[in-house]
């Protein structure tokens, strides 16, 4: 597990929280556009 690492890196955390929050909206917004 490299959640150690990433905690004590801010930048990489948010940039991959971001990634991860639009991969979720975009699921979403597909999700309700059925």
């Amino acid at each position: 597990m490299s959640l150690p690492q990433a905690l004590e890196t801010d930048t990489s955390m948010d940039e991959e929280t971001s990634k991860l929050t639009k991969q979720l909206q975009d699921l979403l917004s597909s999700e309700n556009n059925k």
